[in-house]
């Protein structure tokens, strides 16, 4: 029987509390370090510090086969990759072209990013590697994503302003994890990882810090529970803490 749990908590207080290498795989998508409004209680001067001490704590969860998925952004990126470079083995830095995003913001006095990166990391070279082109073909396979942000009027959208595709949280969980792995993020958000867990028979655990993300964590999982348990057991979902 899968099992999904939900924390509400700050990733650097709830990753202590996880087993030696308790986790196959982790994707995440921490807060950029120009979201000072997403921070809480990271001061931004002693944010790569913060960045620094929660990745560490990912490495020692994560098993030798395992493998790290995070989301930087394009002002993040060179310092980001510097730091996870130093702790985890570096594999590649995938690109993601959104070409749907405009400028919402009128008076914005700046360019407007249409790139994110994803930096995609491992423990050791014993680390899952699903073949991408099996399933997904070889444009689908290369290190450059090509699709849509997800807004409130999107197909999947939430009341989340960086919530992230299906489409490539799905493709990172079938290249790097097997059927009732545990996959971890302690960014949760909006859930997608939790979701996207579900529709591909994996494990999953979610650490948010806000209640309003963890309630629409929980209430997008439990849909996808009831959409997908006809043919196996219904997947059971843990809330702690909310």
């Amino acid at each position: 029987m899968l099992r999904h749990k939900i924390i509400l908590g700050r990733a650097e207080d709830m990753l202590p509390t996880f087993g030696d290498e308790s986790i196959d795989l982790a994707i995440l998508d921490p807060p950029y370090k120009e979201m000072e409004e997403e921070l809480h209680s990271v001061k931004n001067e002693n944010y790569w510090e913060w960045y620094e001490g929660w990745l560490k704590e990912v490495y020692r969860v994560l098993n030798e086969r395992g493998s790290l998925y995070v989301f930087m952004s394009q002002m993040n990126m060179p310092m980001a990759h510097l730091i996870t470079s130093k702790i985890f083995i570096e594999k590649q830095i995938i690109g993601w072209y959104k070409p749907n995003v405009m400028i919402r913001v009128p008076q914005l006095r700046n360019y407007f990013p249409k790139m994110e990166y994803i930096g995609f990391y491992v423990k050791t070279e014993k680390y899952k590697w699903n073949r991408l082109i099996k399933v997904f073909g070889i444009k689908e396979s290369c290190n450059f994503i090509i699709e849509p942000a997800i807004y409130l009027n999107s197909k999947e959208g939430v009341e989340h302003r960086t919530q992230k595709p299906l489409k490539i949280i799905e493709k990172f969980i079938y290249a790097s994890s097997d059927k009732d792995d545990l996959i971890l993020d302690c960014f949760l958000g909006s859930g997608t990882v939790s979701v996207g867990s579900e529709r591909m028979n994996r494990n999953s655990i979610g650490v948010e810090i806000k209640k309003k993300y963890c309630d629409m964590s929980f209430n997008r999982l439990k849909e996808e529970v009831n959409q997908t348990k006809i043919g196996r057991e219904q997947s059971v979902i843990e809330r702690v803490g909310f």
